[in-house]
């Protein structure tokens, strides 16, 4: 995969790379900068050409060129964080729905999931059977998140997801 680089311009006047990916999201590259610099990343949100980005959007949806200078600006208030409804669509095509916090791992969240008495998550068990070739897969948009080790250390937030309403499949 293609990487690109975008500057964004902190409020110290120092000029960061980030490196983005098409399915990477500017909310991880500001995190990254914001760690860089010291700064708290709920405080602060970018701007190109003097238009609001949006953070969550995968980077290949946000039209912004490769090379292009983003600006950081304080924000108002602070960024909130407010649970995620997750909905679950299993192979059977049904769909199971819950609240989370952005940072929970996706293994947690399946832990969740399978955890339910009331809906048919025993499908769930026989789709993330583990053996030779078989191995869990939860997919958001375009990203695929496969493996154990991979959900246990991939949370909603780095999928791009603080806020709303997503389907993960």
């Amino acid at each position: 995969m293609a990487k690109a680089t975008i500057m964004i311009l902190c409020p110290s006047g120092h000029r960061r790379k980030a490196q983005m990916t098409p399915n990477s999201n500017l909310l991880q590259a500001l995190e990254d900068i914001c760690n860089q610099e010291n700064l708290d990343s709920s405080e602060w949100g970018l701007v190109h050409q003097r238009k609001k980005c949006d953070l969550t959007v995968p980077w290949r949806l946000t039209s912004i060129p490769t090379n292009a200078l983003l600006e950081m600006y304080k924000l108002e208030e602070r960024r909130p964080t407010s649970d995620v409804t997750v909905q679950l669509q299993l192979p059977d095509n049904s769909r199971h729905a819950g609240n989370f916090n952005p940072s929970i791992t996706l293994q947690q969240m399946l832990d969740w999931y399978r955890s339910q008495s009331e809906s048919m998550i025993a499908a769930l068990d026989t789709s993330i059977n583990v053996s030779d070739k078989l191995y869990p897969v939860c997919s958001y948009m375009s990203e695929e998140v496969i493996g154990i080790h991979a959900l246990s250390n991939t949370t909603l937030r780095e999928l791009g997801l603080t806020s709303g309403a997503a389907v993960i499949r």
